[in-house]
């Protein structure tokens, strides 16, 4: 059985930092990552709470763990989610 894994750490931490364009990064993350058709994704620093239902919607067929689909441990004085 061949199983294909994608593991993404995306630089998305909920401090900005000059030049990292996270906005363009997010974009082109759920534009391109379904066309890797992996198995398995693991998505490292992706704080945006937002992203998780936008990653749902870019692959419809991808069975989620139980926080993809819900916000949870908001990070004090940054509008990001640490699940």
């Amino acid at each position: 059985m061949l199983i294909r894994l994608v593991s993404i750490n995306i630089w998305d931490l909920p401090i900005v930092f000059p030049g990292q364009h996270r906005a363009a990064r997010r974009r082109r993350l759920l534009r391109d990552l379904p066309a890797l058709d992996a198995d398995i994704i693991c998505v490292q620093e992706a704080f945006n709470a937002g992203l998780k239902s936008g990653l749902a919607r870019a692959m419809p067929a991808m069975h989620t763990d139980a926080y993809a689909t819900r916000r949870r441990r908001p990070v004090p004085f940054f509008p990001s989610d640490r699940s």
